[in-house]
């Protein structure tokens, strides 16, 4: 049986004189307002619509990918799975405009941005220039 894993990343500045306890009240209650995975429910959301025409079980966390980090790594089952571009295709895609790209193992290792203190404005860009390139939304 194949073992599937969620991650759900938060960022928030800690208060180190909070309670764990506390800390995981807050967030848990957070958690509970969402109402389909990632937030994303039935709806006009364009991004929901391609995916559930394309068969993505969107529950699956695996089975989409939403957003690029900085740097990142496609194992070979991911890469199969998400970005199906043959890797020489997404080699010529990327030349240029990458910072990296290194095919690592059986997978791709990408390095979109290198700087440590990157903007908000400068990720959403980066999610907009390279998501089309790998075939994302």
């Amino acid at each position: 049986m194949k073992v599937l894993e969620r991650t759900i990343q938060l960022y928030r500045k800690v208060d180190n004189n909070e309670p764990m306890e506390e800390m995981h009240k807050r967030v848990m209650e957070g958690l509970s307002k969402i109402e389909a995975p990632l937030g994303l429910k039935d709806s006009e959301n364009p991004n929901f619509l391609k995916l559930k025409e394309t068969g993505v079980e969107i529950g699956i966390l695996s089975d989409a990918l939403f957003t690029l980090f900085p740097v990142i790594y496609f194992n070979e089952e991911c890469y199969e799975k998400l970005i199906i571009v043959p890797k020489e295709e997404l080699l010529k895609r990327l030349e240029g405009k990458a910072k990296k790209v290194l095919l690592l193992e059986k997978g791709i290792y990408i390095i979109f941005n290198d700087k440590a203190d990157i903007s908000y404005d400068e990720f959403v860009e980066m999610n907009e220039t390279f998501k089309p390139l790998l075939n994302l939304i």
